[in-house]
């Protein structure tokens, strides 16, 4: 009990002199977070000794020990919160190295792992937990540096605030003064489900993880009968539904951090060593890809063709789900990043022509139910509002020509699911777009629909606005731009149990060489769209689709240039 004792009593004291040494403002509330609201600078208030240094600099490792409390359980803040090592010491976070000396560093870790102390060290005992972490030094550090978190709480918040469901996360003149900049936000890892609203002047501004470069996700490779097959990867022939001598198209597609999909892997229809009507289908992971932290599936019906394959619904029961983001259903895909392992997928239950069908580049199939890609390699926070759910860089783009009354898709956007499954909710869609006819035509529309799982039909999503313009349209590039509100009449479980009704509308083209030659194009859609899926239902999103279309005449390349959806 003695020996206890005095470890406790060499522990109290290191807390306090660790604590004594933090670049924290007298006075500064050390609260870290109250309901879904998280206090940047709550959150550097743990601080560490090294207890094993580096004796070279370049890469090495050092051992942290953890000196504000919280035992074999974690790493304690000034409020009593106590945060698994894992949170404060990871790729993601930067630390400062010998605090307050003149050795002092930031690096950010290569490798971390958490384990027990090495006993002996400080009067650190095995039963408390370190980090062993790898980096870059410039300098050597001995034992008793002192260590604090290098982005000041903000890196620590957002990785605490993914793991209990996201939320908004607070900087203020005090993180400031700590030393947290406007230049460590935008290098600062984002996940999807986190907003920073920043209180350093008088007038709030808030950032939100936007796409930071206009480059698409990559296409997975094709699969072939060594990645996807019966019984493959834990599939078996006796669980699933599938028929061993029918021919089923397969594809996945990358979902980046945001929840938006790439384009689906190239046609494969190659399963074999299928036997009955009782196969399951096993996935690979695809490889890991810049910026992609999971990955959809997509299966055709039996005889069916690679452009009608249907998302299968991703559930814990078929794959290892990603949560580093929450918007569309993803199996885990390996990612260094965000330190997350890939996960293979087992298909039992048949696909059914009611889900959605796979996304591509634009104009890609030109077929209704086909989306457009949005997903992109990296993403930054920028400064936004946390009103808009959705705003996107320009999508691809394809050239034609595409036929009289041939729809074009050119953007997509994904809804939560159950976002619009609230009476009264609205949101309103806006958008710049751009069109060459390739001939003389005189009704052009624009077209929204809304696509959910069990309210699609044959691949086809639902319409729920049609923004038309009749004029004297030529074979010259004309730019549009759009704004409509939708707003949900009908809620429910159901899979056509919602409804949606269009309010006011706006659509405007003109000729690029004559700005002044404008087109006001109203929707003519006067009643709500009913039997929609607004609920999207285990293992599914939802999605908005803009679609370019035409009655007469014909068009030669239509690019959606950016979209935004604001939450009214």
């Amino acid at each position: 009990m003695k020996s206890l004792a005095r470890i406790l009593g060499a522990l109290t004291l290191f807390a306090a002199a660790c604590f004594a040494q933090l670049p924290i403002p007298q006075n500064a509330s050390p609260v870290s977070h109250q309901g879904g609201t998280y206090y940047a600078a709550g959150f550097a208030t743990w601080s560490g000794r090294v207890i094993s240094g580096n004796s070279t600099t370049g890469s090495a490792s050092i051992i942290i020990a953890g000196s504000a409390g919280g035992g074999a359980g974690g790493l304690q803040l000034q409020d009593g919160t106590t945060l698994p090592f894992q949170t404060v010491f990871s790729t993601l976070t930067p630390i400062i190295v010998d605090f307050g000396q003149g050795a002092q560093e930031t690096v950010t870790p290569t490798a971390v792992s958490v384990g027990t102390c090495p006993a002996g060290n400080l009067g650190v005992g095995g039963s408390m937990q370190c980090a062993t972490v790898t980096a870059t030094f410039a300098n050597t550090h001995g034992q008793s540096a002192v260590v604090i978190d290098g982005s000041f709480g903000l890196q620590t918040a957002l990785n605490y605030a993914q793991q209990i469901g996201g939320g908004t996360i607070v900087i203020d003149g005090v993180w400031s003064t700590m030393g947290g900049t406007t230049a460590m936000i935008t290098s600062a890892v984002p996940f999807s489900n986190n907003v920073i609203e920043d209180l350093r002047t008088i007038q709030a501004q808030y950032w939100i993880a936007r796409p930071s470069t206009t480059t698409f996700m990559a296409t997975p490779a094709t699969l072939t009968a060594t990645t996807v097959g019966f019984g493959l990867n834990g599939a078996n022939t006796t669980g699933g539904t599938y028929t061993g001598a029918s021919t089923y198209f397969v594809c996945v597609a990358y979902v980046d951090i945001a929840g938006n999909e790439g384009a689906c892997s190239a046609t494969f229809s190659g399963l074999t060593a299928g036997s009955g009507s009782t196969n399951q289908i096993g996935f690979s992971a695809p490889a890991a890809s810049t910026g992609a932290v999971g990955y959809t599936v997509y299966i055709s019906l039996a005889g069916g063709s690679y452009p009608l394959a249907y998302q299968v619904p991703l559930t814990s029961s078929v794959c290892t789900l990603t949560k580093l983001e929450t918007v569309t259903p993803a199996c885990a895909l390996a990612n260094t990043t965000y330190g997350q392992s890939g996960s293979a997928a087992i298909v039992s239950a048949l696909t059914v022509n009611t889900s959605p069908i796979a996304l591509q580049l634009a104009g890609v199939g030109n077929q209704l139910g086909t989306g457009v890609v949005n997903a992109h390699t990296t993403y930054a926070f920028a400064p936004g509002s946390p009103a808009v759910l959705s705003a996107s860089l320009p999508f691809t783009t394809t050239a034609g020509p595409w036929a009289s009354a041939t729809p074009v898709p050119m953007g997509t956007i994904a809804i939560p699911a159950g976002f619009m499954n609230q009476v009264g909710r609205t949101i309103r869609v806006c958008g710049k777009y751009t069109v060459t006819p390739n001939a003389a035509a005189t009704i052009e529309n624009l077209q929204i629909y809304w696509d959910g799982a069990g309210s699609d039909a044959a691949g086809s999503p639902v319409q729920i606005a049609n923004i038309q313009g009749t004029a004297a349209y030529t074979a010259v590039i004309y730019n549009g731009s759009f704004c409509e509100t939708f707003t949900t009449t009908v809620s429910g479980a159901g899979v056509t149990a919602g409804s949606i009704i269009g309010g006011s509308s706006l659509s405007a083209v003109g000729i690029a060489s004559a700005p002044t030659n404008l087109v006001t194009e109203l929707d003519t859609k006067n009643a709500a769209t009913a039997s929609l899926n607004l609920a999207g239902g285990a293992g599914f999103t939802t999605r908005l689709h803009i679609v370019q279309n035409h009655t007469t005449g014909a068009d030669t390349q239509a690019q959606l240039l950016n979209v935004t959806v604001e939450v009214l």
